[in-house]
């Protein structure tokens, strides 16, 4: 059952009614001046559990907008939490900070916790990039979008591997620093 606005008065109305309480004017007029909203595609519903994703999350586009989003945010900031952190650290202590003798936790507490907490939700990161990926190239073959589509799927690719190079070439040896 929706609320829509009967088109004399404009007062809500339940598009299940056979005319507005308010004035008489038949609903069919009613939904006529004012279509249903659409609704997610039906056969995406069951996959994404209809009963938690409502409103926003119900429509698959938006749902493929934000996990592209996380997608290629999440190894963004990653490091940007690692090593602002480290840079952090580094302006504490006055040198840069030693494996295994400048503990993170002990000198940025609560810091330490909020540069850390891409890496808490890597879980979230890996599985909205699979997602993301997985997702478009189904579309694309469905003939819903188009080949070109499969660039930002590549790209999300791309920045993922370029996060897991970057991290386990470590330059200056934050992810050492940050996990030991």
């Amino acid at each position: 059952m929706a609320l829509i606005p009967c088109s004399e008065c404009g007062q809500q109305i339940s598009d299940r009614a056979a005319a507005c309480p308010s004035c008489g004017c038949p609903v069919s007029l009613a939904k006529q001046a004012h279509p249903s909203t659409p609704t997610a595609d039906p056969r995406f519903e069951p996959w994404i559990g209809a009963t938690l994703f409502s409103g926003f999350w119900a429509d698959e586009r938006r749902l493929l907008m934000a996990a592209e989003v996380v997608a290629v945010l999440h190894p963004i900031l990653l490091h940007i939490g690692l090593y602002g952190a480290w840079l952090v650290a580094y302006g504490k202590l006055g040198h840069a900070p030693r494996t295994s003798w400048d503990d993170p936790k002990e000198l940025l507490g609560v810091i330490c916790f909020v540069s850390g907490l891409p890496i808490y939700l890597m879980g979230a990161g890996v599985t909205a990039a699979g997602f993301s990926v997985l997702r478009r190239f189904y579309l694309v073959l469905t003939g819903r979008l188009r080949p070109s589509a499969l660039v930002l799927a590549f790209v999300i690719c791309a920045v993922w591997i370029a996060s897991f190079a970057l991290f386990r070439w470590d330059p200056i040896g934050v992810g050492e620093w940050w996990i030991d």
